[in-house]
This record gives C-alpha cells, structure tokens and sequence, in this order.
C-alpha cells in the first residue's frame, strides 16, 4: 500500500513526476531523432557510396570501351595496310602478266610468219620498189640502148642520155 504523503508535497511530487515525464519524453524523442539522423547519415552514406561506386564503374566501363575502339582501330589500320599491300603486289603482278601477254602474242606472231619486224620491213622495201622503179626503167632502157649500140659499135645520142662509155644525164 503506498504511504500518503502529505496536501504540500503532493503538488512537489507530480512537479517532479512531471519533469521525469518530460526529460524521459524528451530523451526518447532525443535518442529516436538521434537514432533516425544515424540511419539518415547511413542511409546517405550509403547512397553516396553507391553513387561513387556507380560513377567509378561508369568511368572503367568508358575507359574499357574507349580501349576497345582504340584496339579496333589499330586493327583496322593493320587491315588496311595489308589490303593496300596486297593491292601493290596484284597490280604488279597484272602488270607483269601483261607484259607476258604481249610477249607471248609478239611469239605467236612470229612463229605464224607475222613477226612485226618483218611486217615494217616488207612495208619499207615496197615503198623503196615504187619510188625507185621509175629509175629502174630508166636504167634498163639506158643498158638495153647500150647493147644494142654496142653490137653495132655505134653510141648515138638517145632520149636525152650521152653515151661515153659513162652513162651520165644532159
């Protein structure tokens, strides 16, 4: 049973239950304000860590693809060297088998009795026949004339020509 304390000390005693009423509400409300900025300052914390871990992934994933297209165009450049390589070398070689081409044809020509040579050459003596067959005629009349003054052991004059034992022009 509890002891009954006296009129005056009873107003002092709801004072005093009053106060540890407040400071243990207000510790409560101090311990979950505490409390809850602990689990804010965690909780941003941990979003600030997240958000740096998630930057510094982005930052190795750029880096790893920056990498790779830096790989690939070294190897593209490779490539193309060697595709421009292999082009020098096709082009010589079409260039060669062209070569052998007109070779073999120039052969040809020659074993058929076509050597260009002999062409150019036939060409030249049949001008060389036309300019000088006048002269030829000429030439034979001139000796014709001669042998048959020569039998007769007379050389008269004959068509322009003075015979003296060296045919010469007037």
């Amino acid at each position: 049973m509890q002891a009954q304390l006296s009129p005056t000390l009873m107003p002092f005693q709801d004072l005093i239950k009053l106060i540890a009423e407040i400071v243990i509400g207000l510790g409560v409300f101090a311990g979950g304000i505490g409390y809850l900025v602990s689990i804010f300052k965690k909780g941003t914390a941990t979003i600030k860590e997240q958000s740096e871990n998630v930057v510094a992934t982005s930052d190795q994933l750029t880096q790893f693809w920056k990498d790779q297209v830096e790989g690939f165009k070294q190897m593209v450049a490779a490539q193309d060297l060697k595709l421009q390589m292999l082009t020098n070398d096709l082009n010589k070689m079409k260039g060669q088998m062209e070569e052998k081409e007109k070779q073999n044809k120039s052969y040809l020509e020659i074993l058929q009795n076509r050597n260009p040579e002999m062409e150019q050459f036939m060409k030249t003596m049949l001008i060389y026949q036309k300019d000088s067959m006048t002269l030829f005629e000429q030439m034979t009349h001139a000796l014709s004339v001669i042998h048959d003054h020569t039998i007769n052991k007379d050389l008269p004059k004959a068509d322009g020509l003075q015979f003296s034992g060296i045919v010469t022009k007037q």
